[in-house]
């Protein structure tokens, strides 16, 4: 039944995923999808999976070390999305997560990281409708807003990589004082795209200018990571991702305020 939604098995991102509404689109856009995944692919394969309206997506990190042992970091609700690209997130996710929900997806992270024998950094995605949680995705590397989770884990991400993967114990697990100041964090990612085509408007990138980093007396700041650099040509196949901005507040509702704030002075 209408509507539901289509996977590639090879394509990762936005771009291996369609959402079928009607038999319009089934006729329109499907043929020159598969054409597409063929060239790309070289073979298509396709699973057809459940469409669940208003399912959260929420992502949980972590790292997982030679002896065995896994450190679960704070969970991301990456459910503010656009076309399966995520644009907005926010850390810690409790606020769209029932606690018994919460710990189940930490569970469940643990024993899939155990039975792959994954060392290393990595990430579990699901998407949880009410009481219902289900696997979606697989993230065997940092994910592209680790600065998000660390920040609110108040660890060094990397370190803890690299150390996994070396074999030596994790580092001290620092909180700077967390544990008396609750910190929220937002991450918003800056897409260059053809609204018309939806596809990444390409260019040539002449300039970038320096991260914009910004902190507060209240202990709250905000920072702008460019993922572009002076020469760089934006491709047409490329995701068009430009940036991302992040804001840190002792609570949710600043933290997307410095966000948006940073983003009127890119």
């Amino acid at each position: 039944k209408f509507p539901f939604v289509i996977r590639s098995a090879h394509s990762n991102g936005s771009f291996g995923i369609r959402t079928i509404h009607d038999e319009d689109d089934l006729e329109r856009f499907v043929p020159l999808w598969i054409e597409q995944l063929r060239i790309h692919d070289g073979e298509v394969i396709l699973f057809v999976e459940r469409y669940l309206d208003g399912a959260r997506h929420i992502t949980v990190p972590f790292i997982r070390f030679m002896h065995g042992d896994a450190k679960i970091f704070p969970a991301v609700d990456s459910s503010l999305q656009y076309r399966h690209r995520k644009l907005i997130e926010s850390c810690p996710a409790e606020a769209a997560l029932a606690h018994s929900t919460e710990r189940r997806l930490k569970d469940w992270t643990i024993m899939l990281a155990e039975q792959c024998r994954f060392i290393g950094a990595g990430a579990f995605e699901f998407l949880v409708d009410g009481v219902n949680a289900y696997l979606v995705d697989g993230v065997p590397r940092l994910t592209t807003s680790f600065f998000l989770w660390e920040k609110i884990a108040g660890i060094n991400a990397v370190e803890w990589q690299i150390a996994a993967i070396e074999g030596r114990p994790p580092p001290s697990d620092g909180n700077h004082g967390q544990e008396e100041r609750k910190l929220y964090g937002v991450a918003a990612r800056i897409f260059t795209e053809d609204a018309i085509l939806q596809m990444p408007q390409p260019g040539f990138v002449h300039e970038v200018s320096v991260p914009v980093e910004q902190a507060h007396d209240d202990g709250a700041c905000s920072r702008v990571v460019v993922s572009l650099k002076a020469g760089e040509m934006i491709s047409p196949e490329s995701n068009g991702l430009v940036g991302i901005v992040y804001g840190f507040a002792n609570d949710i509702k600043q933290a997307f305020s410095l966000c948006e704030g940073l983003i009127k002075k890119v």
